[in-house]
């Protein structure tokens, strides 16, 4: 990783987080005992090793934790960077770091991850964590595939969105798929839902228009029919869909049976309930240009997320923190969902937890938790100098205070 902070510049900031003792929240003794009647699955990025295809674009050995610690606030009071304690700067290539996040997942109650899948017509990319974890059974910790089927362009670096790899996928597709994913899906800590294994999708548009999406979905489930499968299929809404009003289908029209939300996509698209969270002007200054400020404080505070009225299935989901500036440091931009603390996280989770156990059944109450370990977004549950153990602590508690309720 490259050397972007002086050393005396680093000390002085954690000199500075230290002071700070009021954020500072240790970690706990007791493990979590509760049952997992809801489930939390925190979204998992597996980006934290170097792979060819980075090192091209980006540079010799370049994971996500070079944006990490280059970023710099972008005005008075904001937090940034964001420095991890506990489980350090990783390298995901070695399964040795993953024992650990497991032991702090099980401790404050999350019920498993939800890994980012990286598939291009039979490419797999980033794929290493999840290889070595399917080996290692001693890796005992429930896990599902969220496959981003976007493509990739290179907006690091000062890149300026060229291409670096297409998604190609079409229904002709399908059965390689199905190959790739078979191993886990028969793996027995994968997730399933009455018996189907969980397999949620991003931006599957990149697979054509929504008859096409449900050609290939179709094709998957006949697909894993074949080798005695049936399977559940998610589809994460974004913002495009809030755009062109395809979040208010059923999500069977693309052949999915629910949703899942994903924020902060849709808190910020054109909705008239999102643009109840208002932009807000920060005062202080800007290092550089930054796109866009949300008023999350407020969305919270107010519960504009209670508003919502669903037609059809979905499951919720929700973020710890949201400040994806260091993706976009070297451009400037970015989004900053400002005023989030451990205490309104826990508001907004606890919340979650109440609706999913009135609105789905036994084996469908599930949240999604955005995320365990976006460390380039400012999403994460994973420890840091700031805050320290505190958003895992009031995840914790939200669940035991709500089992406490029953």
């Amino acid at each position: 990783m490259k050397n972007y902070i002086k050393r005396q510049d680093a000390i002085e900031y954690l000199q500075y987080l230290k002071k700070r003792s009021d954020d500072f929240v240790p970690i706990t003794d007791s493990d979590f005992t509760n049952p997992n009647d809801i489930k939390l699955l925190a979204f998992y990025l597996p980006q934290f090793h170097s792979i060819e295809l980075n090192d091209k674009y980006h540079g010799k050995g370049f994971t996500e934790w070079d944006s990490v610690v280059k970023t710099r606030p972008a005005f008075i009071g904001h937090y940034q960077p964001h420095l991890p304690i506990d489980v350090g700067f990783y390298d995901l290539s070695h399964e040795d770091i993953m024992f650990r996040q497991i032991e702090l997942a099980k401790k404050y109650g999350i019920y498993g991850f939800c890994a980012y899948y990286y598939w291009f017509s039979g490419k797999k990319l980033l794929d290493k964590p999840f290889e070595n974890y399917l080996k290692n059974k001693k890796l005992d910790f429930p896990y599902c595939f969220c496959w981003d089927c976007g493509s990739w362009r290179n907006f690091w670096n000062r890149g300026q969105g060229e291409m670096i790899i297409e998604q190609k996928t079409t229904v002709q597709d399908a059965p390689r798929l199905c190959n790739d994913l078979l191993p886990h899906f028969n793996d027995p800590r994968y997730i399933k839902i009455s018996g189907k294994p969980v397999f949620a999708m991003f931006a599957p548009k990149s697979l054509g228009n929504i008859q096409e999406i449900k050609l290939f979905t179709n094709a998957l489930r006949d697909n894993m029919r074949k080798h005695g499968l049936e399977i559940f299929l998610i589809l994460i809404r974004t913002n495009d869909m809030y755009v062109d009003g395809t979040w208010n289908l059923n999500p069977e029209k693309f052949g999915f049976d629910a949703f899942s939300d994903f924020p902060p996509h849709n808190l910020e698209n054109i909705t008239p309930r999102a643009l109840e969270c208002p932009k807000k002007t920060v005062a202080g200054y800007h290092a550089y240009n930054v796109a866009q400020v949300w008023d999350i404080k407020s969305y919270i505070e107010k519960q504009i997320y209670a508003k919502v009225k669903e037609k059809y299935k979905v499951f919720k989901s929700i973020f710890p923190s949201w400040d994806n500036v260091p993706r976009h440091f070297e451009n400037g931009g970015g989004h900053i969902f400002y005023g989030e603390t451990p205490d309104l996280y826990k508001q907004w989770l606890t919340w979650s937890i109440e609706w999913t156990y009135q609105n789905h059944s036994e084996q469908e109450r599930i949240i999604f938790i955005n995320a365990w370990n976006e460390w380039a977004e400012g999403a994460h549950l994973e420890p840091d100098h700031k805050f320290g153990y505190a958003y895992l602590q009031k995840t914790r508690e939200a669940l035991e205070e709500f089992y406490d309720k029953l």
